[in-house]
């Protein structure tokens, strides 16, 4: 995994691999690592994190420190109050080793932020933020810092809410939204005066509604919804929404293994779904282990993915793109 672009270690990411005793992390884009991303991994005997970009929010911390005796090459890049604070099992005695410091450098961030376009000029953001402002602390924060940045040159969005009590916030053109900008969001903390790092960054994606609105409601009754057809007011037109599920097997099935040489399946099978009829598979149990198997979540086996796509309704043009 060293030597190529990750951005960021998803929760629960290694979940399952009680083999595993080395994870090699060097020279990539990581910032943000999700909780429990390296426990439980009763085999891990060293980690290397050299050439990173890790943003120390509380997640972090506990991360880290899980794994602090074998962890090799990490040290903090925001906020600014944790800057240079090095986890490294290897420097206990460093001045700006970790456990010198009090644990209210690492701020918390929100655990889980989704944002979305309810119109083409507002961005929706919606966090849940965890129950202690920093590590060990008796209170949740007490104010969030949300940003959605762009690369199109358009205004940085900023605000600062009360966190206790609200977990949503809209931006409107008043507050610089443009029109056709795809904007990345975040939800972080203040404490005290400072600031945590970004922490988790999501794309703003395609309308959504409130879950007291219109359409497809999910099991989660305080999520959003998500809308079959909407009618933007100022568009006199349509859009259409479709959510995107993927299942990523990349860590745990044997046919992601990189074998040398691949091996070539020459007469693969079809096998009978109950649900769709017939799907094209290699299996050597078909009754068992079904193709229709690769498309649901199953968290032992896979991680779940879901995106969102938007497409436009264009009058003028009679047509959606």
């Amino acid at each position: 995994m060293y030597h190529n672009r990750i951005a960021y270690i998803p929760a629960g990411l290694f979940s399952g691999l009680q083999k595993l005793q080395h994870i090699d992390l060097r020279h990539n884009l990581i910032a943000y690592i999700g909780p429990d991303a390296f426990t439980p991994l009763p085999s891990l005997q060293e980690v290397r994190v050299f050439n990173n970009f890790l943003q120390c929010t509380c997640d972090t911390y506990y991360n880290l420190v899980a794994i602090a005796d074998f962890l090799h090459g990490s040290h903090c890049q925001e906020p600014d109050a944790a800057k240079g604070l090095v986890f490294d099992g290897n420097k206990t005695t460093h001045a700006n080793y970790y456990g010198l410091f009090n644990n209210d450098s690492f701020l918390c961030t929100a655990r889980t932020v989704s944002a979305f376009k309810p119109e083409p000029t507002n961005v929706t953001v919606i966090w849940e933020m965890p129950s202690e402002a920093y590590p060990g602390a008796s209170s949740p924060p007490l104010e969030a810092e949300i940003q959605c940045t762009n690369e199109d040159n358009a205004p940085t969005l900023t605000a600062n809410v009360d966190a206790i009590g609200t977990n949503s916030h809209t931006f409107t053109e008043t507050d610089g939204v443009v029109t056709g900008i795809e904007y990345i969001c975040s939800v972080g903390s203040v404490w005290e005066g400072n600031s945590s790092s970004r922490g988790l960054l999501v794309p703003a994606v395609g309308n959504q509604c409130s879950a007291h609105g219109n359409g497809t409601q999910s099991n989660d009754t305080e999520a959003p919804c998500i809308p079959l057809v909407t009618v933007p007011p100022d568009m006199n037109g349509q859009q259409l929404n479709f959510t995107i599920s993927t299942y990523d097997f990349s860590l745990s099935h044997e046919d992601f293994a990189r074998a040398s040489p691949l091996p070539i399946y020459n007469s693969p099978k079809y096998v009978r779904d109950i649900f769709r009829g017939a799907w094209l598979r290699v299996s050597d149990d078909p009754e068992e282990d079904l193709f229709s198997s690769w498309f649901k979540s199953d968290p032992e086996v896979n991680l779940a993915l879901t995106s969102h796509l938007t497409v436009w309704w264009y009058p003028d043009e009679s047509l959606y793109r």
